[in-house]
């Protein structure tokens, strides 16, 4: 079977990197310390799956979240 290429997307809206600053944006304001924790390689799936900035930020913060020890969750809030 033949390979059938995709049409490129020409121009995506938004464009990913103001969709990633709103994204860090919302994500601010979840968690102050989860923007410099984050991979952006999660980022990424979640505008290939076409999630808005704010649905982003929230897996996000959840991934952070589980990443932690439970007692430094606690000395946090």
């Amino acid at each position: 079977m033949s390979r059938v290429p995709r049409p490129a997307t020409l121009n995506p809206d938004p464009s990913y990197r103001d969709w990633r600053a709103a994204a860090l944006k919302a994500l601010q304001k979840l968690s102050p310390l989860a923007p410099a924790a984050i991979r952006e390689g999660l980022l990424t799936r979640c505008y290939v799956h076409g999630l808005s900035p704010q649905q982003a930020a929230q897996v996000a913060e959840r991934e952070y979240r589980s990443t932690r020890p439970p007692d430094w969750i606690k000395r946090k809030r």
